[in-house]
């Protein structure tokens, strides 16, 4: 115990030894050291989940900003409370699949062995990056067709592909990435299929079940599986490029209104208009500047049009009380606990078969999670899942392949439309390039057909940088990371050891610069500290601690320590001795007053005789501890009133400490704000650019009654105002995401419900074709301002 105590202190010892050394050195050294090992292991996780490092910053920046601005319908929401769209669906299949595992006992081609229960999306991960071993292009990682799959290969496909979740606070990006794989792995166990069943290749006995009634059955399952992870891994694709174009309409939007009000001059002051008109940046380049992103930003919201179209033309999810109709009963549940075991005999095996017992632990891991993966898809009827996939109404696979084929359409279109209508795209991303790319992941054949994994991470490439391509009429300079110079600088800090030289060059500089007045500046940082303690102490510490005291606890009185009790009975004692009284406090009075009495009758007598009796100094003695009985009851009084009102003295104390901390706290979380938005701006006028955003949604909805009436509800250019609506919401959002705090974390989630209630109101009524039932939702969009409101209160 001694020496872990020693060892710790020495440790301990190093590393304050470490932060101090020459000032700011060693924190700069510590913090370089930590920021090679982040980044390092970084890079690890980024090469084998077969992600591109350079793109490591725009992913950490990603995964920062992905809260409710992105969330914006209930799909959204979907994605973000139960990991992706077509839940119901996907859980009934997986547990249709289990059950059918069960009963039939087939042999796997490549696997015979059980499966132990792996994350999906560590499973699908691992794959990818397995399959670029050989060749980081993915030039020969191809997925070949496998003949004859087995039943047990078709339900390990259809679990691994449907049960890829998005995870919470991340970008849906990762998401595709981990679900690309396992599709591809099911649509080749899938064609496969087909190729067997055409071939007619002991269709009964090794790929489904000898009863002929329930092939079609099994057959329609399987394919419902395939469509479904497509429609789930092309879904994510296009809300991808939704967010994208979100952004780019935003950073539009707010060029258009700037330039707005640099032609009618409500932000400048006389001395700018003054230096614009000699710089040659007057009213006229203000007025062509506003009019090409004007323009530019119509056209961007044209492109944003056709990903919310094409989203609103999906079909239509399971109904989720299915899920409700396939759960289990506890006697169920409770017989397919016990149908995976482990025996202690395969235990022995896995320990003597590896070469290190963590391996083994490993492998008693895989087992557990195995177990726990098989009890949860337990909860599942397999039988009467299948029996709801089967009468399911919502499940037309025309309509989904229909719905695939557009979308992908729609997906090449938009992003042939943004390269043609940009000036600059980064060095991975070309026009030329795309053509080739688009004529391989999109072939024009009536059915889909199996695409390669780079094609698709390609593809998910440009979508994701389709917001970052600086359009035409966007004007503006490119930001120094853009530049070919900064560029080819980054190239050459390898390893990031010129940059971390020069920081720590850069330390040492400064501690030159600095060791004269380093000493005083410690004692004027120690002096500063200590009074900051004791302040907190004085006003904050001390102030509560007597409230919870008061409360708590009783304290005692300030002259609690004189006894009065107790001198009362020493002056009834003392007037007993003399002769007065019988000491009983009841004839305390009289004895007081005859014992006055004598002492007045003492003066007239012979004095001197009274004092050598010595009854005189007796006498003297009892008006001296009668005074002191007084003034010690007089005293108990007082000290009755102060107990009584201590607490509030307590209380006053404490109104300065939390007057402070409150207003401390919201100038903290203002401050944060400031820092988190890099916007100077007070909370007031973000409030105030948050009102204009839902006045904008306002003024779009009685445009849109205006414009259409009763009769031409249909318009098409109603998919247009919901684009709009969009931005200007996602805009709102963006605001409400940064300022949380200093605004309530409630309130903004109450906010943001109603707001996404809203937009899918007006998405249902859209898609519907009966135009937007303002009156309705404007009352929906009141409510939302009212409640607004309430956020500076």
């Amino acid at each position: 115990m001694e020496n872990a105590k020693s060892s710790l202190q020495c440790f301990v010892d190093g590393i304050v030894g470490a932060l101090f050394y020459k000032p700011p050195i060693g924190v700069v050294t510590l913090g370089t050291f930590y920021h090679w090992i982040k980044r390092y292991r970084r890079r690890q996780q980024l090469t084998q989940n077969g992600e591109d490092t350079a793109d490591d910053r725009r992913l950490t920046f990603r995964r920062r900003h992905c809260g409710r601005a992105f969330t914006l319908d209930l799909d959204d929401q979907s994605y973000v409370l139960f990991g992706g769209i077509e839940r119901v669906r996907s859980q009934l299949l997986v547990a249709a699949f289990q059950r059918m595992r069960h009963i039939v006992k087939g042999t796997s081609n490549r696997d015979s062995t059980p499966l132990p229960y792996k994350d999906p999306t560590v499973w699908s991960l691992e794959e990818a990056s397995q399959s670029t071993d050989d060749d980081d292009d993915y030039e020969t990682s191809k997925l070949k067709i496998e003949p004859s799959p087995t039943f047990d290969d078709i339900a390990r496909d259809v679990a691994s592909a449907l049960e890829v979740y998005h995870s919470p606070r991340t970008d849906r990006d990762q998401f595709i990435k981990a679900a690309i794989v396992p599709m591809l792995r099911l649509q080749n166990t899938w064609l496969s299929l087909q190729e067997s069943v055409e071939a007619n290749v002991s269709v009964g006995r090794d790929i489904l079940v000898s009863n002929s009634d329930e092939i079609g059955e099994q057959f329609m399952l399987v394919e419902s599986a395939c469509l479904t992870a497509q429609v789930r891994l092309v879904d994510a694709l296009i809300r991808v490029g939704r967010d994208r174009t979100l952004e780019k309409c935003s950073q539009l939007a707010r060029q258009r209104d700037y330039w707005e009000h640099r032609v009618k001059g409500t932000q400048q002051s006389q001395l700018q208009q003054w230096a614009s008109h000699w710089l040659g940046n007057g009213t006229a380049f203000a007025r062509y500047r506003y009019t090409s992103s004007k323009a530019a930003y119509k056209t961007e919201i044209r492109r944003l049009e056709k990903f919310v179209a094409i989203l609103l033309e999906r079909n239509p999810e399971c109904n989720e009380s299915s899920i409700l109709n396939a759960v289990r009963d506890s006697v169920d549940a409770g017989s397919a606990c016990v149908t995976l075991k482990f025996s202690w005999n395969d235990l022995a095996s896995c320990l003597l078969s590896y070469e290190s017992w963590s391996r083994g632990l490993q492998r008693i891991n895989d087992y557990v999670k195995s177990f726990a993966h098989h009890v949860q898809s337990s909860r599942l009827d397999g039988e009467k899942a299948a029996q709801l996939l089967s009468a399911d109404s919502t499940y037309d696979a025309l309509a989904m392949q229909s719905w695939l084929k557009k979308a992908r359409s729609t997906l090449c279109e938009c992003i042939r439309e943004a390269l043609e209508d940009s000036t600059y795209t980064n060095g991975a991303c070309s026009s030329i390039r795309f053509q080739e790319l688009e004529k391989q992941w999109w072939p024009e054949k009536e059915e889909l057909q199996i695409s390669d994994a780079p094609q698709w991470h390609e593809i998910l490439s440009y979508v994701d940088n389709i917001g970052s391509w600086k359009r035409v009429g966007e004007g503006g300079v490119r930001g120094f990371g853009g530049m070919a110079l900064i560029d080819n600088m980054w190239q050459l800090n390898r390893y990031q050891l010129p940059s971390s030289l020069a920081r720590i060059s850069f330390a040492h500089f400064l501690h030159r610069r600095w060791k004269p007045y380093w000493p005083l500046v410690r004692d004027e940082a120690t002096k500063g500290f200590h009074k900051a303690v004791e302040i907190g102490k004085q006003r904050v510490w001390i102030p509560f601690k007597g409230i919870y005291d008061d409360i708590m606890n009783k304290s005692p009185g300030i002259f609690s320590a004189f006894g009065l009790e107790m001198e009362e009975k020493s002056l009834d004692h003392m007037l007993r001795d003399i002769g007065f009284g019988d000491g009983n406090p009841k004839g305390r009075q009289a004895a007081l007053q005859a014992a006055t009495e004598e002492y007045e009758g003492a003066f007239q007598s012979s004095l001197l005789a009274n004092v050598v009796q010595g009854r005189f100094a007796r006498l003297m003695l009892v008006q001296v501890q009668q005074l002191k009985v007084g003034m010690l009851s007089a005293l108990d009084t007082i000290d009755v009133l102060l107990q009584g009102n201590r607490i509030h003295f307590q209380i006053l104390a404490a109104i300065p400490a939390l007057i402070m901390a409150t207003y401390g706290t919201r100038l903290v979380a203002r401050f944060l704000y400031n820092l988190r938005a890099r916007d100077l701006r007070p909370v007031t006028a973000v409030h105030a650019e948050m009102v204009h955003h839902l006045r904008c949604v306002q003024e779009l909805l009685l445009r849109e009654l205006a414009a259409n009436g009763a009769e031409s509800a249909g318009n098409s250019d109603g998919t247009i105002v919901l684009a709009e609506v969009l931005v200007s919401v996602h805009r709102y959002l963006t605001l409400l995401d940064f300022g949380s705090p200093p605004f309530s974390a409630a309130e903004c989630d109450a906010i943001h419900g109603r707001l996404v209630a809203l937009v899918q109101q007006v998405q249902e009524q859209r898609k519907d074709r009966n135009g937007i039932s303002t009156e309705h939702t404007l009352a929906w969009l009141r409510m939302i301002q009212n409640q607004h409101d309430r956020l500076l209160r």
